[in-house]
C-alpha cells in the first residue's frame, strides 16, 4: 500500500475514533469524508449540521476554529506525533449555512522534533468560496508525558501501512 493510501486510512480511523475520545471532539468530525491525501496535504468534506451553527444558522466561528484545529493536528497525529496547540490564528471571510457542504484543505508545513506548523482552509463546496483560513502551531511533547489513550491510538494508527 502506498504511503498516501496508508495516511488516508489513518485519517479515516482517527476521525471515526474522535467521537469516543472526548465529547468536545464530537463536533461533526466523525462525519468527515477523506477525499484526497498526499505527503503534505489532505482534503476532507463534511456537511454543516445543527450542532455546528450559531443562532442565524451560519457555521459558528468557534466551531470553525475547532474544526480547523482538529484537522491541522490530525496531519501530525497520523504521522505518529501527538501535538499540543501553541497558537491558532483564523480569519472568517464568508458564511457557510446549515446544510452546506464544506471542504477542509490542510497542509502540513513542517513537522519537527519539537514543533509543528500547519495551515488550513474551509471552503464552501457549492461555489469554491473560502470561508475560513488560518494557521496552527503546535508543540510536540515527549511521548513519555502523553496520556495512555493517545499512546494507544498512535499504536493503532502505526499498524496501518
Amino acid at each position: 500500500m502506498s504511503s498516501s493510501a496508508a495516511l488516508m486510512k489513518r485519517l479515516q480511523l482517527l476521525f471515526s475514533t474522535y467521537k469516543h475520545m472526548n465529547p468536545f471532539m464530537n463536533c461533526g468530525v466523525e462525519e468527515f469524508r477523506v477525499i484526497s491525501v498526499d505527503q503534505k496535504r489532505y482534503r476532507t468534506e463534511f456537511e454543516v449540521t445543527k450542532d455546528m451553527v450559531n443562532p442565524i444558522n451560519n457555521l459558528h466561528g468557534g466551531c470553525s476554529a475547532t474544526l480547523l484545529d482538529i484537522g491541522c493536528s490530525a496531519a501530525a497525529f497520523v504521522r505518529g506525533k501527538v501535538v499540543l496547540s501553541i497558537n491558532q490564528e483564523i480569519t472568517v471571510v464568508a458564511p457557510a449555512k446549515l446544510g452546506d457542504t464544506v471542504l477542509m484543505d490542510i497542509e502540513l508545513v513542517r513537522l519537527g522534533k519539537t514543533q509543528c506548523y500547519t495551515r488550513g482552509e474551509l471552503i464552501r463546496k457549492a461555489d469554491s468560496q473560502v470561508i475560513v483560513f488560518g494557521t496552527c502551531t503546535y508543540t510536540v511533547p515527549p511521548m513519555r508525558v502523553v496520556p495512555g489513550p493517545a499512546h494507544d491510538l498512535i499504536d493503532q494508527l502505526s499498524k496501518i501501512n
